[in-house]
């Protein structure tokens, strides 16, 4: 009994390793293609570069007359002739609440992910945090270009 076990076991660590090192391989169109996924390691060895982008909080600034029409040459007023001319100063931020959705940033996220692919890149990671919008990619180092 105790030998079936082992032998069993044996077996069982042998295919395992087989399967890891040459793979599962299928006819797919004309052609043998491995099932098992390939894992890249070499972000893990090499490191990567990590990028974070980040929704912007920024607000603009815009002068308005009494009407409530944009002033277009606000840049070259000072705060007196804006008071003087009734003009009112006002911020508003470059993307509204309306804009911070899920559904916006992951049709940012897929818009990231089909221009790496264009690129040629591979092995690269992108992450969402859903909550804030911020984006992170990962992508290995290469040193083919040094």
């Amino acid at each position: 009994m105790k030998k079936v076990k082992i032998l069993t076991i044996t077996l069982v660590v042998l295919m395992i390793t087989l399967v890891a090192f040459i793979g599962v391989y299928t006819k797919v169109q004309n052609r043998m293609e491995n099932q098992v996924k390939d894992y890249a390691y070499a972000m893990d060895l090499k490191g990567s570069r990590n990028i974070r982008l980040k929704v912007n909080e920024e607000k603009k600034t815009t002068i308005k007359d009494a009407e409530g029409n944009e002033v277009e040459d606000a840049e070259s007023l000072t705060d007196e002739e804006i008071a003087q001319k009734g003009y009112v100063k006002e911020e508003t931020p470059n993307n509204t609440e309306e804009i911070k959705t899920v559904e916006n940033y992951q049709a940012s996220k897929k818009v990231i992910e089909k221009r790496l692919e264009k690129l040629g890149a591979n092995g690269y990671i992108i992450k969402l945090e859903e909550e804030t919008g911020d984006i992170v990619i990962e992508l290995p180092e290469n040193d083919r270009n040094r």
